[in-house]
């Protein structure tokens, strides 16, 4: 699978990114708000399970991985840009799986780091079928989310 890039306005494409391995599915294509950066999930064909959370610059560049490694049956479930397009957050099973938590991570790469609290016997995150029930303010400082948290 490839990614392709055109003028709004139309003109000629470029290739952006190829999503490697013929066993590999991508969803939840994305790019952050001033158009940089294309962020988007992988995981195997076939599976709804995506594993993988990558940010690639529009204009070609480098692929960057920005997730922690997933425990067994752990997937990302969505992802959102903030609006300065500085940071991506996620919620994932990615520390324990079928926790559902909220990370951070700059779009650049770098530290993941956990928003949420400590979790209450079988808490979690509350994502809501067909949309998230979190939010990033305006001036992309804060997180605000649904919980079961101690």
């Amino acid at each position: 699978m490839e990614f392709y890039r055109v003028p709004i306005a139309g003109g000629p494409t470029a290739l952006l990114a190829t999503v490697a391995g013929t066993n590999t599915a991508w969803s939840g294509l994305a790019t952050t708000p001033g158009g940089e950066r294309v962020i988007y999930r992988t995981g195997p064909v076939g599976s709804s399970s995506f594993t993988g959370l990558y940010s690639e610059p529009v204009g070609g560049g480098t692929k960057l991985k920005l997730n922690d490694q997933l425990p067994s049956g752990g997937t990302i479930d969505y992802v959102e840009s903030s609006p300065d397009g500085q940071w991506d957050v996620y919620i994932s099973d990615q520390r324990v799986s079928d926790r559902i938590e909220i990370f951070s991570v700059p779009s650049g790469g770098g530290t993941v780091a956990v928003l949420n609290g400590p979790m209450q016997v079988n808490g979690d995150v509350h994502p809501q079928t067909g949309r998230t029930i979190w939010g990033i303010s305006r001036d992309s400082t804060r997180v605000v989310y649904r919980a079961r948290q101690q």
